[in-house]
């Protein structure tokens, strides 16, 4: 074999070694993007059920102020 074809030959694996790689890589940045997206999303949905709760204990402890105020001021 000429030197120019092995010269060809090993420029062209080299080529898709780097092709290969570079889209393992973007394939691998793509996937962590993904996952931090979901992260993101089940943190936002903790949040909402943390502020709703809150919220509604929030509420009870109001409800309640209110109605040892009526009872004290009934007595």
């Amino acid at each position: 074999m000429p030197e120019d074809q092995i010269f060809e030959i090993v420029k062209m694996s080299i080529t898709a070694l780097v092709g290969i790689f570079g889209g393992y890589q973007w394939a691998k940045n793509t996937i962590k993007i993904n996952i931090s997206q979901t992260q993101i999303t089940k943190l936002q949905n903790s949040i909402d059920v943390n502020t709703k709760q809150i919220t509604s204990q929030i509420t009870e402890l109001n409800n309640t102020i209110k109605m040892i105020i009526k009872s004290s001021s009934q007595s």
